[in-house]
C-alpha cells in the first residue's frame, strides 16, 4: 500500500470545525477570536457561551433531546 511506503499515517482529529474571527474592538481581549466545535458536546457548550449564554443553554438541550 502506498501510504506504508511513504510513512503516512491518519491522526483523528477531536475539532470538526473551526472559524477563525475578526475581533470587533481592535485590541481587544475579551472578543473571542474563534470558535471551535467537535463531538464534544460539552465544550461545543462552551465554545457557543463566548458569544451567547443562552444559545449555550438551547444547544444543551438540544443535545438533550437528541439521546
Amino acid at each position: 500500500m502506498c501510504r506504508q511506503k511513504h510513512g503516512l499515517k491518519v491522526i483523528p482529529r477531536e475539532m470538526t470545525s473551526f472559524t477563525p474571527l475578526l475581533n470587533r474592538e481592535a485590541g481587544s481581549k475579551n472578543d473571542p477570536a474563534s470558535l471551535s466545535l467537535g463531538r464534544d458536546s460539552t465544550e461545543n457548550a462552551r465554545q457557543i457561551a463566548q458569544f451567547s449564554q443562552k444559545d449555550a443553554q438551547v444547544l444543551i438541550f438540544v443535545y438533550s433531546q437528541s439521546v
